[in-house]
């Protein structure tokens, strides 16, 4: 491997860089894009039940994959909410394997999923979120809602082993992680380890529950046509398939059979590296439970209702530091924005490997931020990176690479009645100015102003 050629000593500016600009992210006060829930008569996402708002949430993140997020979370919420609702209700997945009710044949076109509520049954801010999609004239006889990702076979199969799965913990997928929680508990640990272990615990039981999925049957692969003699059809996939699986009772028997079973699993799992290469929806969802202020608190709130011991409780959602104490254990989930190149020269002239490896290695306990909070890239590489705005960026202020001081200057308000448009022209984030005294981001700029002039 390359040996990089920018200072060790650079890394910790840049964790504090992407810690500050992460922390603006999840801020409590910062309005957030979720699930568009198809309930009838239901205004408020707060009226829903949080098993049904976690288990849309999981189910929707099975989907995000090469599509805009924006159309999985308006069309497909609105799908996958009535199919988390009535699984919880009803205790099966018929709706699913019926083929008739929320996954249906597409004509000539394979499958998509569908719902059974209609667009005009819901309230006025569910249906904007959808209108987006269709023409004026398509809304005037507008019907059930039709969401086609873009695996749809897979996302469908993953689907249905979740939910086949889930029946094993009474349909819910909190019961489920709390399983896992309270393996950790009874593995005699430190209080630390206990939060590392409950993180990488339910990450793996998660990807378990839904990606440790077979897509063949007698060695043939699934496909959404109906006739190809050298792959097996969907519908026979599931006729031949789950005609007694049993997979919901192995997932008890053999990950929760003791804790001691349960912890090799989980260190024989994560030595194989799969943690930074294929648990990107993974991570991005437990991030989610364990920091986002629309689901953590309820989440802890179920947790304890289910038994989960108080003290794990109350370290693993630690809210210090951006909830540093559970989310340095996450790592970063890889895509198109974090491995952009021109950021990637930013962080590191090392070109080999996913950048999470490498911030994994670089990382260090005592550090402001972790790794995964570079996942904030989502939103900063497209506005700056892309946009070729390296003369106000903070990352090029800490290489000492041309930044314009007098426009940072400029941008700065230093009024903390007003909010920050450096934040908002980095990330599109509405954050309050905190005053350039008490402000991290400033302090960084202006400490590498310092250096260039004495250089």
């Amino acid at each position: 491997m390359a040996k990089s050629s920018i200072p060790e000593q650079y890394m910790q500016e840049k964790f504090q860089i992407m810690h500050f600009l992460d922390s603006a992210r999840w801020q409590k006060s910062k309005a957030k894009f979720y699930p568009n829930f198809a309930y009838p008569n239901t205004q408020n996402a707060n009226d829903l039940s949080f098993d049904e708002k976690l288990l849309t949430h999981w189910l929707l993140y099975i989907t995000d994959r090469q599509m805009s997020f924006r159309q999985i979370w308006d069309k497909g919420g609105f799908v996958f909410s009535e199919i988390a609702r009535t699984f919880m209700a009803d205790k099966n997945i018929a709706h699913l394997t019926d083929f008739k009710t929320n996954f249906t044949e597409d004509g000539n076109d394979g499958y998509q999923f569908q719902s059974t509520i209609e667009y005009g049954q819901v309230f006025d801010e569910q249906q904007k979120r959808l209108a987006r999609y269709y023409t004026h004239d398509e809304l005037q006889s507008l019907g059930k809602i039709v969401f086609k990702s873009r695996f749809y076979t897979d996302d469908y199969v993953c689907m249905l082993h979740t939910l086949y799965a889930l029946q094993g913990y009474d349909c819910s997928l909190t019961k489920y992680l709390a399983k896992v929680l309270k393996q950790v508990e009874q593995m005699g640990l430190t209080q630390g380890n206990a939060v590392k272990y409950a993180v990488g615990g339910m990450a793996y039981a998660l990807h378990r529950l839904t990606y440790e999925v077979s897509f063949k049957v007698n060695n043939k692969r699934i496909t959404y046509k109906q006739t190809d003699a050298e792959k097996i059809n969907i519908e026979e996939y599931v006729q031949q398939y789950f005609c007694g699986t049993s997979h919901a009772t192995s997932l008890q028997t053999d990950l929760f059979s003791n804790p001691t079973v349960f912890k090799d699993k989980l260190v024989k799992f994560f030595k194989r590296g799969e943690k930074f290469n294929s648990m990107k929806r993974v991570w991005c969802a437990l991030r989610d439970y364990l920091k986002d202020p629309v689901y953590c608190d309820d989440f802890k709130a179920e947790l304890q209702k289910c038994g989960v011991d108080q003290t794990l409780l109350d370290n693993l959602f630690d809210e210090t530091g951006n909830h540093h104490n559970a989310c340095q254990w996450i790592e970063l989930p890889g895509d198109v924005w974090n491995e952009n190149s021109e950021f990637r020269r930013c962080i590191t002239e090392d070109t080999k490997g996913r950048l999470g490896k490498l911030l994994r290695k670089e990382y260090k306990l005592s550090m402001d931020g972790y790794p995964e909070e570079f996942d904030t890239t989502f939103d900063f590489v497209p506005r700056m990176c892309e946009q070729g705005h390296c003369d106000i960026c903070p990352f090029a202020a800490v290489k000492g690479q041309g930044v314009n001081v007098q426009k940072i200057d400029a941008l700065c308000v230093d009024d903390t009645n007003k909010y920050c448009p450096l934040v908002l022209h980095y990330c599109g984030y509405y954050y309050k100015c905190k005053g350039q005294n008490g402000c991290a981001l400033w302090s960084i700029l202006k400490k590498e102003e310092k250096k260039e002039k004495e250089e």
